[in-house]
């Protein structure tokens, strides 16, 4: 796997999230690649067999994050046929961001597994390395989902939920957080 490669992967997992599908409801695959490309060049991203994971974290310095090309995301965003919908879309955006805390964290940005290698341990063993990171500096970790199934399986790794937000038509979305330094190990 090649970090070209990331985007398409991303696209492909998150085609299924009701938010994209809602957001985009044709053709969202090229779309969501676009999106996920920027994600990943704001982000620390490890890579491994089958899927990665992407994140932020106070000690992490990135090479030019202070300054993205928001010009794909802006062309992707313009494809949403409905206003409506768009507005209602950055307000869940908007809403998802205030709900993080404060304090220096941990901000778990793309969580990606092939569908087709999914159930073989490979998110857990991502997030394992990830949660480790963030353990020894003593930062919590923040993620935002809305897939309705994602929140039980974030609670086995020691995430709670801190906001649950629901605007509009738009899905429901979850910001959840694990403490800092909890040692919680995942339940099957």
């Amino acid at each position: 796997m090649t970090l070209e490669s990331l985007p398409d992967l991303a696209a492909r997992t998150f085609d299924e999230d009701p938010f994209y599908q809602w957001l985009f409801p044709r053709r969202r695959v090229p779309k969501l690649r676009a999106l996920m490309a920027l994600a990943l060049r704001r982000a620390r991203v490890e890579v491994t067999d089958g899927g990665f994971i992407a994140w932020h974290a106070p000690d992490v310095e990135l090479a030019g994050s202070s300054v993205v090309d928001v010009g794909p995301a802006l062309r992707v965003l313009a494809s949403v046929r409905s206003w409506h919908r768009l507005v209602i879309a950055w307000r869940v955006l908007r809403a998802l961001a205030r709900a993080h805390p404060l304090m220096p964290h941990v901000h778990l940005e793309l969580l990606a597994v092939d569908p087709a290698m999914q159930g073989r341990g490979i998110a857990r063993r991502l997030m394992e390395g990830l949660l480790a990171h963030a353990d020894r500096h003593g930062w919590p970790v923040v993620l935002e989902t809305t897939n309705p199934a994602n929140p039980e399986i974030y609670r086995r790794f020691g995430f709670e939920t801190i906001a649950e937000i629901r605007i509009g038509a738009a899905p429901r979305a979850w910001v959840m957080q694990r403490p800092a330094g909890d040692t919680h190990l995942p339940r099957d």
